[in-house]
C-alpha cells in the first residue's frame, strides 16, 4: 500500500497484541490510540507498545480525527454497539470474529456502512491460513475439477474447559461455543462452496459444567451448500487436537492438514493404481516436502529471521494484511456479507440445540452491598484451590465473601447461602474494602497472572497485595492469610534441606516473573507485619492436585500433547505434592491458629510421588498411554546456550540463560514439615492409597 493509515486500537483485551504486534510491522500503518472502558487497561496497552493515546470512550478520537480503520476486539456480544458509532464517524472497521450473535445485528451494521459510505471487514483468520489459500489455489486451477463434496473436522481442546473457567461468555449459553470456535471451520466451508441451505444437526448430550451452565462437546452436522455437500465434525475438549479437511472432488481429493500447513492431493495415475506405487510415492513426496518446508520456516521464526510461522499466526497476518489490501482496491475479501453468511450459518445449526430447560439451581448472586459481616473474606476464591478452601469454610458453618468477575459459571458451592460473591478487581481499593467488610479473616489467593510483563505484575499482582493488606491495617483485620509458593524457594540443589522457615531464594532477582514477584509481595507482607503491626501469615503451597484439578501439573513435567511428559533430569525425586483437601484443611486451621502471624509455611504433604510415579498412576487413572520422556540438564542447558548464540548472530539480543532458575524448575530438595504440623496442627494425608484415591482417581471423570 502506499498511503499511511491510521489505526485505533478498541478494546485492550489478550487479542489485541496479536492485533498490534502485526500493525506495527506494517510500514504503511500507524497505531494511534487504543480506546477501552477500563481506562487503566487501555493505558497500559498503550504504554507498552509506545501508542500515544488511550481513552474510556471514543469521543475524543472522533473529535481528533485520530484514525481512519478501528479494529473493533471487544466480547462478540458487544460487537454491534461498539462498532456503530465508528461506523456513523466514518471509519472504516475490522470486526473480531464472529462479527456479531445474530444476523439481525449483523445487518444492522451492513445498513449503516451503506449510509455512511464506510468499510465493514471481519477478521476470519482461518480463512487465511497456509493451508486454505493453498487449497483455494488447487480449485481454482481446475486440476481436480470442481468440489464434490467437503468431510471437515475440528476436533481440539480447549485451555478455558481444561482450567474450568467457565465465567466466560462462551460458556453462558449452549450455542455461545459455536460463535465463538466453530466460525473458524464454517468460514472455511462458506469460502469454499458458498452458503448453506438446509442442514441436520445431532449432538452428544449436554454436560453440566456449573450450575445454570450446559454444554455441548460434540457436534454433528449435514449440510448442502450452494455448490457441494458437507459433513462437518466439530468437537471440543479433546485430548489430540486435528483440524483439517478431505475435500472430494470430480477428478481427485485434497487431504487438507490445517494445523501443520500440509495440503496433499491425490488423483488417477496414467497406470492401474492396485499395481503400481504411482499414487503412493506421489503422496508421500508432498507430505515429505511440505514438512521440510514447515520446519524450515519454523526454525526462521525461532531466530528471528520471519514472522510466526504458526498456522494460527500466519491466518492472523494474512487476514489483517488482506483487510488493508481491501481496503485500498475497494473490495474487501470477507467483508460484511461473508460475516453475514456464517452468523447465519451458526444460527441455523444452533437454533433447535440452544434451547434447554433452565437449570433448577440459582447462579450465585452478586452483592454489591453487605447486609452481614462474613467471617472470611477471600480473593482469588473461585480458582482450584480457593473452590476447595470455600467450600471447607462453608462446611464449618463460616459465612464467606468473595471476589468474583461474575457469576454465571461458577461451581455449586457459590450458590450456598453462606457464600456472597462481589464484583471487582483486586487492583481497585474500593474492591477490596468492599469485599473484606466486617470480616475478622482474610485470605488472599489471588494469582495476578494477566500477562507475564513485569509492569503489570507490579501494578495488579504487587499493587493487589499490598492493598489487600493495608485495607486489613486499617480495618485491624485478625488475620491475613497470604498465598505465595513453593516456587520462592531455592529448589536447585538435590541437597538442601527446605523447612518452614526457609527464605525466598536470595537470587529472587534473577529468577522467572512469578516467583520473582511473589518472593516480592512476600517481602513486602512481612515488612508491614514489622513496621506497622499487620497481623499475616504466609503460606507456600506444593504441587496441589485432586478433584477439579488439572491433571497435566505443569510442576511435575511438560505434558506435551499430553502424550508425553517431558522431565528435566531423570524425574525419580521425590516431588513435593499436597492434597487439595488438605490444603484446605491448613487454611481453616491458620485462621484461629495462634502465634503463627509473621510465619511462613511450605504446605507439602506426606506422599512425595516422583515424577515418574505420579505419571505412571495418571496414565492408569486415564486409561491411555503417557510416556517419559527425560532432558539431561546439561542437555537442556547446552541448547538453551546455542539457541541464544543463533539468536545475537541474528540481531535478537536476550539475556544469557538462567541456569540457577532451570535448576530451581527441577523442584528438588527435601521439604522438611514438620513447623507447619506442629504450629497448626494439620495432618496431611499419609498414607499412599488414600493419596492416589484424592489426588489422582477424580481425573477419570474427564473421560
Amino acid at each position: 500500500m502506499g498511503k499511511s493509515v491510521n489505526v485505533c486500537i478498541v478494546g485492550a483485551g489478550g487479542i489485541s497484541e496479536s492485533h498490534i504486534r502485526i500493525l506495527k510491522s506494517l510500514p504503511w500503518v500507524n497505531v494511534t490510540a487504543v480506546v477501552d472502558p477500563q481506562l487503566d487497561m487501555a493505558q497500559r496497552l498503550a504504554k507498552l507498545w509506545n501508542i500515544e493515546a488511550a481513552y474510556a470512550e471514543p469521543s475524543e478520537v472522533f473529535a481528533r480525527k485520530l484514525c481512519d480503520v478501528a479494529h473493533i476486539l471487544v466480547p462478540p456480544h458487544k460487537h454491534k454497539d461498539v462498532a456503530l458509532p465508528y461506523i456513523e464517524a466514518g471509519i472504516h472497521v475490522l470486526i473480531e470474529k464472529p462479527m456479531c450473535l445474530s444476523v439481525s445485528h449483523a445487518l444492522a451494521l451492513k445498513e449503516a456502512a451503506k449510509k455512511h459510505g464506510v468499510m465493514v471487514g471481519v477478521n476470519q483468520n482461518t480463512a487465511f491460513t497456509p493451508a486454505h489459500l493453498r487449497v483455494k489455489e488447487i480449485v481454482k486451477e481446475k486440476a481436480l475439477g470442481k468440489i464434490h463434496h467437503i468431510n471437515c473436522y475440528w476436533n481440539t481442546d480447549l485451555s478455558l474447559l481444561a482450567a474450568k473457567k467457565y465465567t466466560h461468555w462462551m460458556f453462558q449459553a449452549p450455542q455461545n461455543i459455536f460463535f465463538e470456535q466453530a466460525v473458524h471451520p464454517l468460514s472455511q466451508i462458506y469460502d469454499l462452496v458458498g452458503e448453506m441451505r438446509e442442514c441436520k444437526v445431532l449432538t452428544r448430550d449436554p454436560v453440566k459444567l456449573a450450575p445454570g451452565i450446559d454444554f455441548f462437546g460434540t457436534w454433528h452436522v449435514s449440510m448442502i451448500c450452494e455448490h457441494a455437500t458437507t459433513q462437518f465434525f466439530y468437537s471440543i475438549g479433546q485430548e489430540f487436537p486435528t483440524i483439517g479437511m478431505f475435500i472430494i472432488c470430480e477428478n481427485g481429493t485434497i487431504a487438507v492438514d490445517v494445523m501443520r500447513n500440509r495440503v496433499v492431493t491425490e488423483t488417477s495415475t496414467k497406470g492401474r493404481d492396485f499395481i503400481n506405487s504411482h499414487t503412493g510415492l506421489a503422496l508421500s513426496r508432498q507430505a515429505a516436502w511440505q514438512s521440510y518446508r514447515g520446519f524450515v520456516e519454523e526454525l526462521k521464526a525461532t531466530f528471528g529471521l520471519r514472522y510466526p510461522a504458526d498456522w494460527q499466526a500466519v491466518g492472523m497476518r494474512n487476514s489483517i494484511e488482506s483487510f488493508y489490501q481491501g481496503l485500498e482496491d475497494k473490495k474487501l475479501p470477507v467483508d460484511v456479507d461473508f460475516g453475514i453468511e456464517v452468523i447465519r450459518m451458526c444460527e441455523r445449526i444452533t437454533e433447535g440445540v440452544a434451547v434447554l430447560e433452565a437449570s433448577p439451581v440459582r447462579a450465585p448472586e452478586i452483592k454489591t452491598a453487605w447486609q452481614e459481616p462474613a467471617d472470611v473474606a477471600i480473593f482469588g476464591g473461585t480458582g482450584f484451590i480457593g473452590r476447595h478452601i470455600v467450600k471447607r469454610l462453608v462446611e464449618a458453618g463460616l459465612r464467606v465473601n468473595v471476589l468474583a468477575r461474575g457469576n454465571r459459571g461458577l461451581p455449586e458451592i457459590f450458590s450456598h447461602d453462606l457464600v456472597s460473591c462481589y464484583p471487582g478487581n483486586i487492583a481497585n481499593p474500593r474492591d477490596v474494602e468492599a469485599v473484606i467488610g466486617d470480616a475478622p479473616y482474610v485470605i488472599d489467593l489471588a494469582f495476578s497472572f494477566g500477562d507475564s510483563s513485569w509492569e503489570y505484575l507490579e501494578q495488579v499482582g504487587i499493587g493487589g497485595a499490598r492493598n489487600v493488606a493495608e485495607v486489613c491495617l486499617r480495618k485491624k483485620v485478625k488475620r491475613l492469610i497470604y498465598t505465595s509458593t513453593i516456587g520462592v524457594l531455592d529448589m536447585s540443589s538435590p541437597d538442601q534441606i527446605l523447612k518452614d522457615s526457609t527464605g525466598p531464594d536470595p537470587q529472587f532477582n534473577n529468577r522467572d516473573p512469578y516467583s520473582k514477584f511473589k518472593s516480592v509481595c512476600e517481602q513486602l507482607l512481612l515488612d508491614m507485619h514489622r513496621e506497622k503491626g499487620l497481623n499475616v501469615c504466609i503460606f507456600r503451597p506444593g504441587l496441589v492436585i485432586g478433584e477439579d484439578g488439572n491433571p497435566y501439573h505443569s510442576g511435575v513435567a511438560k505434558f506435551y500433547n499430553k502424550q508425553h511428559a517431558t522431565c528435566l533430569g531423570s524425574g525419580t525425586h521425590p516431588l513435593p505434592f499436597v492434597l487439595a483437601s488438605d490444603t484446605a484443611e491448613a487454611y481453616y486451621l491458620a485462621l484461629t491458629a495462634p502465634e503463627i502471624d509473621g510465619k511462613s509455611y511450605n504446605l507439602v504433604g506426606d506422599v512425595r510421588l516422583t515424577a515418574r510415579e505420579y505419571v505412571k498412576e495418571l496414565s492408569t487413572v486415564l486409561d491411555r498411554p503417557i510416556k517419559v520422556v527425560n532432558i539431561r540438564p546439561w542437555m537442556m542447558k547446552s541448547t538453551s546456550v546455542l539457541r541464544w548464540l543463533l539468536k545475537m548472530t541474528c540481531g535478537r539480543f536476550e539475556a544469557f540463560p538462567n541456569f540457577h532458575d532451570m535448576n530451581c524448575s527441577s523442584l528438588y530438595g527435601y521439604f522438611d514439615n514438620h513447623e507447619v504440623k506442629q504450629d497448626l496442627g494439620w495432618q496431611p494425608v499419609a498414607d499412599q492409597e488414600q493419596f492416589l484415591l484424592e489426588g489422582i482417581a477424580p481425573h477419570c471423570k474427564i473421560r
